[in-house]
């Protein structure tokens, strides 16, 4: 987009300084425990993440439009859609990339993060979007 003088309008978010304030409240995915179920609700959808190995940003994710079953992914991180990403973050304001093979899903930003302990090793219900 550009303005009326000729100058290009870039979103602070899109920019270094915009990306990095972005980036600073959120949950690095390292940090949880494994066996923790993540529910992260996006603009449009609601994800629910079981973390498998929170180092290798390991994840069961279900929920959105592309995962309605249980799907064993990678969450790469969070970016504000361009070429820097946070890896294994999850960022307030910022999109999920979750990896499943080659195959990568970005969200809509993110607007919650709930963190619980599974009460059961029932299998996840994903339902999240339903």
């Amino acid at each position: 987009m550009t303005s009326d003088n000729g100058l290009y309008l870039v979103p602070a978010a899109a920019t270094l300084t915009g990306f990095a304030e972005h980036s600073r409240t959120g949950l690095a995915l390292a940090s949880v425990p494994e066996g923790t179920s993540i529910v992260v609700r996006t603009l449009h959808s609601r994800y629910e993440l079981t973390v498998l190995d929170g180092a290798a940003s390991e994840v069961l994710v279900c929920g959105g439009q592309r995962f309605s079953t249980p799907t064993a992914a990678r969450l790469l991180g969070s970016s504000a859609g361009g070429t820097a990403v946070r890896l294994g973050w999850i960022g307030f304001g910022l999109k999920m990339e979750i990896a499943v093979g080659r195959d990568t899903t970005v969200t809509s930003p993110v607007k919650s993060i709930a963190i619980a302990r599974r009460k059961s090793n029932r299998p996840m219900s994903c339902e999240c979007d339903r």
